[in-house]
């Protein structure tokens, strides 16, 4: 989904979108394993049963992960990232939280149950993530984090495993000096696991 995007996306939201799927790669693995296991059990001509990838039987977040949080009554997930995991300079702060604040103008294809028409609708587009916040950390007085909040069923496609995933390597994303090298990087992992 994130590598297929149509989005002009800047090279600093690119290395934030990475960052995210790595901090929630612990629940992708596990779902990719069951995923699997599925696929064994009823063969792929079968219909598999409906399994939640984001939420377990007892509607909280199916593994627990350090820097994620489910927010049960506002149905968001939150996703922590220190910015210092983004470079070291504190002067390029400001140009980090500038373009990683953008985020929430990514627009994202998402069908959408309409009560008033009685159907789903399918051309409409809504927000990557639901907002982008700042916090200094208490304890260590030059850290601070960024906290993205994605609403729940986004969340939902970020983690689930039936729609394609790709392994990229963090430091190599971060190390692309041009959005074109590192979108050609992308597509290049995309092929070599064969589109799935």
């Amino acid at each position: 989904m994130i590598l297929d995007a149509k989005y002009n996306y800047r090279l600093i939201q690119l290395s934030a979108i990475v960052k995210i799927t790595n901090i929630l790669q612990p629940i992708i693995n596990q779902n990719i394993d069951e995923y699997v296991t599925l696929c064994r059990r009823f063969g792929n001509k079968e219909e598999h049963p409906k399994i939640d990838y984001l939420l377990g039987e007892e509607r909280n977040l199916r593994l627990h992960a350090e820097n994620v949080y489910w927010k049960i009554n506002e149905r968001t997930l939150e996703v922590r990232i220190p910015l210092d995991a983004f470079t070291n300079i504190r002067s390029h702060y400001s140009r980090i939280r500038a373009a990683i604040s953008d985020l929430i103008r990514i627009p994202v294809k998402f069908p959408t149950w309409s009560e008033l028409a009685k159907e789903t609708l399918t051309d409409g587009c809504r927000p990557l993530c639901q907002g982008v916040f700042y916090n200094n950390d208490k304890s260590q007085k030059n850290r601070s984090y960024i906290h993205i909040f994605f609403d729940e069923d986004i969340a939902r496609l970020l983690v689930n495993p039936c729609y394609g995933y790709s392994r990229l390597l963090q430091a190599t994303v971060d190390n692309c000096r041009s959005i074109y090298t590192a979108r050609i990087y992308m597509q290049i992992c995309r092929h070599a696991d064969g589109k799935k």
